[in-house]
C-alpha cells in the first residue's frame, strides 16, 4: 500500500496522539518493564578516518557546577545561559580538550520527577553547529532585534546583542561578528516568561569559540535590564569572594578583555557567555566509520534477496511497467536497549568507540521501473536509463517511491526510481517517537538509529550500481542501466537527509533535495504538523522553559546526522577520499511544514551553496542579505525558491497563522510540476558531463520562479514569468 503523507510530521488524530502519550492520556497501554540501564557512556577518542582535522580550541571551562548543576549567571532555567561553556569538562582525549558533562540534575525533568540522563551527551566534544542560544530576559521589549527575514540589524555597531566568533592567528585574538536573529518563545503565553532564542544565521565553524553579549537592552514598560547577581559580581569584579563565582573569574576576565578590544564596554552588559562547538571527529566520526566500514564488507553492496516482481497493465499504471520488491542483509551497528521501559535500538560501540556491526538487519526495498525501460513490441532497443535514490517524507516509508509524480518523472525521463526506509525517522519509528518525548533521556532511539538508516541507503546504492543490472528479472525484460547516471531525489525529509546523505556518499554526487530545511530544533516550532506532537511533550514537559531546552539538546546528538552539520562537506569540502558533491534545493515558499528560510542559512555560510537569482516572488517580496548569490546558468550547487502565491510565514518560533492555513500548502505541489520545477531537476542531474559540475538552468524566463492560481491540482498554476 502506498503511504501517502509526504508530510514532515504526520497530524495526529486522537487515537495515535492516545497511543504515543500512554501514561499522560487516560490510555491503558502498559509500560515496558523497568530498566534502570541508561544509554551507552560517553564515547571517549572518537575518531574517524576522513574526517575533517580541527585546530584544537583554546582552553575555557568553568569549574563543576554544584551541588544541582545549574548556572546562577541565569536564573531563569538551571543551563541558561544555553549553550555554555560551564559544561564542558577538559579532556586530553578529545579533539577540543573537552567532553560535554551536564550535572545529574541540570537537565530538565518530567512531571513525575525523572530528570533527563545527560550520559548521551558525554559523547560530544562541544555543541552543534546551529545551536539556537537560549536566555531569559523577563518583559524584554523585542523592537529592533533582527528576524529571520531581517539580519542586518543584528551586525549594527550599537546592536543589542553581539554574537563573535573567537579568531586565534599568529598568536592574535580577534573577534569577528557573526549574523544572527533573535526570537521571543511564541510557545510561552506569558509575556513576563517568554525565553529569549538567538540563533546563528550561518552555519558555525566546528571546533571553535563563540561570544555572546546582551547590552543596553530595554523591558516592555522603558526600563533598562539589570545583570542577575552572579553575573554583576563577574562584570563588576566582585567575584572573587563568592566561592562559588570565584573559580570562574579567570576565564570572565578574559572574554571581558576581548570584548573590551572590540569596542564593547563591559559597564554596559546585563549577560555575557562563550561556548565551544564540536569537532568534525565526533560530531561526523560515527557516520562516516559506519558508512566505510559497511563498504568495506559488501564493496559490490549487498546481494538482493526475496525478489518479487509485480507487471502492471498500462491501464492499471501508464507510467511503471514493473514494480520490483526485494530485500539487503545490512551489517547491524545497533543493540536493543531498554531506556526507562522502553525498549528500542542505540548504537552498539567497540572498544575504540566507534559502531561496531555484530550481526545483520533485513532492509525492504522498492524499485519502480517505467514502460521506457522495459523491452516491447513499441520499444524493442529501450536506451539506459538512469538510477534514481528517493528520500521519503518523515515517519513515512519507501514505499512512497510509488507516489504517481515520480512514475511520471522516471517514465519521461529514462529514470528508475528506488527507495528504502529511513530507519529511526520511519513509520517503524512512529511509537517510539512519542516514548522519547515522554521522556527525552531515549533521544538516541532516534540519533542513533538514524546513523544505521543512512548507512543502509550508502549500501542500497551500491547494490543498485553494481548488482540490480545482473538480476534476471532485469536482463530478462531488456532493461539496461546507464552505468554513470546514479542520483539522489529527496521530498520533505528526505529532501533534509538529503544533504547529510550526498554529502556521505561515494557514488552518488548530484542531487535534488526537494522542499528541505536543516536544523530540526529551528525547524520544529515551525511546522504545522509538529503541534500534536506538542501536545505530547506538553504532557511530559509542562514548564514551556524545559520543552525549549529538551529541542536544543535533543539537536545536539541530531547534529551527527542532521544536514545542519554536513551541508559544508557536500560541495566546499568534501570529506577525505569522498568526490565532491552537488545539490539543487529547491523549497517552496511559505511552505506550512517545513520553513525554507533555514536554506537560506546555508547560502550565507560560504560553503559553496548559492542562492539563485532572482530569488523571490511578487507575494510578500523580501531581500535577502550575506548570501552568495548564483545567477543562471550556475555550475555547482544552489537554492531556487518556489512560489505558488504563499506569503511568508510571520517571523518567529510559531507555525503557519490562521489567515495562512486558509491557502493551500505549497509544500506537496513543487514536486509535480514538471513543466519547470522537474524539467530543471532532470537538467542538474544529466545536463552536464558526470566529471564535471552539473548546472542549475534558467526555467522561469530570467524572473523569479512564482505562479498564481496554484490552490487546485498543480498543473493549474500559472506562471507569472
Amino acid at each position: 500500500m502506498i503511504r501517502p503523507t509526504t508530510r514532515l510530521f504526520r497530524p495526529l488524530s486522537g487515537a495515535l496522539l492516545c497511543a504515543l502519550s500512554w501514561n499522560i492520556s487516560a490510555c491503558s497501554t502498559p509500560p515496558m518493564p523497568i530498566d534502570a540501564t541508561s544509554d551507552q557512556g560517553p564515547m571517549d577518542g572518537l575518531s574517524a578516518d576522513g574526517s575533517q582535522d580541527d585546530a584544537a580550541a583554546e582552553s575555557s571551562v568553568d569549574a563543576r557546577p554544584e551541588p544541582e548543576g545549574c548556572d546562577p549567571l541565569d536564573p531563569g532555567h538551571c543551563v541558561f545561559p544555553f549553550p555554555s561553556n560551564l559544561y564542558l569538562r577538559e579532556d586530553a582525549t578529545r579533539e577540543t580538550g573537552f567532553t560535554l558533562q551536564f550535572g545529574p540534575r541540570s537537565l530538565p525533568r518530567t512531571n513525575a520527577g525523572n530528570f533527563v540522563d545527560p550520559a548521551a551527551w558525554q559523547r560530544l566534544d562541544g555543541y552543534g553547529l546551529g545551536v539556537a542560544a537560549m536566555t531569559h530576559v523577563p518583559n524584554l521589549d523585542p523592537a529592533g532585534l533582527p528576524t529571520e527575514y531581517d539580519i542586518e540589524p543584528s551586525m549594527a555597531a550599537d546592536a543589542r546583542i553581539v554574537y563573535f566568533q573567537v579568531v586565534q592567528a599568529a598568536g592574535t585574538t580577534t573577534l569577528r561578528r557573526v549574523p544572527y536573529f533573535a526570537e521571543l518563545d511564541s510557545q510561552e503565553p506569558n509575556a513576563a516568561e517568554k525565553s529569549l532564542f538567538i540563533r546563528p544565521a550561518l552555519v558555525l565553524e566546528p571546533n571553535t569559540r563563540y561570544i555572546i553579549a546582551l547590552r543596553n537592552l530595554r523591558r516592555r514598560d522603558g526600563s533598562a535590564v539589570t545583570a542577575s547577581p552572579a553575573f554583576a559580581s563577574l562584570r563588576d569584579r566582585t567575584a572573587m569572594s563568592n566561592p562559588e563565582l570565584a573559580p570562574r573569574v579567570t576565564r570572565f576576565e578574559r572574554m571581558f578583555a576581548e570584548l573590551t578590544a572590540a569596542g564593547i564596554d563591559r559597564g554596559t552588559l546585563s549577560l555575557a557567555w562563550d561556548f565551544n562547538t564540536g569537532s568534525s571527529r565526533a560530531i561526523h566520526g560515527p557516520l562516516l566509520h559506519m558508512t566505510r566500514d559497511a563498504i568495506r564488507q559488501h564493496p559490490m553492496g549487498p546481494e538482493f534477496r526475496n525478489v518479487q516482481v509485480t507487471e502492471f497493465t498500462v491501464a492499471q499504471n501508464a507510467d511503471i511497467a514493473v514494480e520490483i520488491r526485494a530485500q539487503l542483509e545490512t551489517p547491524h551497528y545497533m543493540q536493543e536497549r531498554v531506556i526507562r521501559g522502553h525498549s528500542w535500538f542505540v548504537l552498539r560501540n567497540g572498544p575504540d568507540g566507534m559502531p561496531q556491526s555484530e550481526g545483520t538487519r533485513t532492509v525492504d526495498l522498492w524499485i519502480r521501473i517505467p514502460r521506457s525501460a522495459v523491452r516491447s513490441a513499441t520499444n524493442p532497443n529501450p536506451m539506459p536509463h538512469g538510477l534514481v535514490q528517493y528520500g521519503h517524507g518523515l515517519m513515512g516509508s519507501g514505499d512512497e517511491v510509488r507516489a504517481g509524480y515520480n512514475g511520471t518523472l522516471a517514465n519521461e525521463n529514462r529514470l528508475i526510481f528506488f527507495s528504502a526506509s529511513l530507519a529511526g525517522m520511519s513509520f517503524e519509528d512512529f511509537i517510539t517517537v512519542g516514548q522519547v518525548l515522554r521522556d527525552f533521556t531515549r533521544f538516541p532511539f532516534i540519533s542513533d538509529r538514524l546513523h544505521q538508516g543512512l548507512t543502509d541507503w550508502v549500501l542500497l546504492t551500491r547494490s543498485m550500481i553494481s548488482r540490480f543490472a545482473a538480476l534476471p528479472e532485469v536482463t530478462s525484460r531488456g532493461i539496461v542501466i546507464a552505468p554513470d547516471e546514479r542520483f539522489y531525489s529527496g521530498i520533505s525529509q528526505g529532501g533534509i537527509f538529503g544533504g547529510t546523505f550526498l554529502a556521505i556518499s561515494p557514488d552518488i554526487t548530484r542531487g535534488h533535495l526537494g522542499v528541505p530545511g536543516n536544523n530540526y530544533s529551528t525547524l520544529l516550532h515551525r511546522s504545522v504538523d509538529f503541534n500534536g506532537y506538542f501536545t505530547v511533550l506538553r504532557g511530559a514537559y509542562a514548564n514551556v522553559r524545559d520543552q525549549s531546552v529538551l529541542l536544543g539538546l535533543s539537536q545536539l546528538l541530531w547534529d551527527q546526522t542532521d544536514p545542519i552539520s554536513y551541508a559544508r562537506h557536500i560541495t566546499a569540502q568534501p570529506f577525505t577520499g569522498l568526490p565532491t558533491h552537488y545539490a539543487l534545493l529547491a523549497p517552496a515558499k511559505g511552505d506550512h511544514q517545513v520553513a525554507p528560510t533555514t536554506n537560506e542559512v546555508l547560502a550565507r555560510s560560504d560553503i559553496g551553496i548559492a542562492l539563485m537569482t532572482p530569488y523571490d516572488g511578487p507575494t510578500m517580496p523580501r531581500t535577502v542579505t550575506r548570501v552568495l548569490e548564483g545567477t543562471y546558468p550556475r555550475r555547482g550547487s544552489g537554492v531556487v525558491l518556489w512560489d505558488l502565491g504563499n506569503p511568508w510565514q510571520i517571523a518567529g518560533n510559531r507555525t503557519s497563522s490562521a489567515e495562512q492555513l486558509m491557502l493551500s500548502d505549497p509544500h506537496g505541489r513543487v514536486r509535480q510540476m514538471h513543466t519547470w520545477h522537474s524539467r530543471q531537476m532532470v537538467h542538474f542531474f544529466r545536463g552536464r558531463p558526470q566529471t564535471e559540475a552539473p548546472e542549475i538552468m534558467d526555467v522561469c524566463n530570467g524572473q523569479a520562479c512564482a505562479f498564481t492560481n496554484c490552490f487546485g491540482a498543480a498543473s493549474m498554476c500559472t506562471p507569472r514569468f
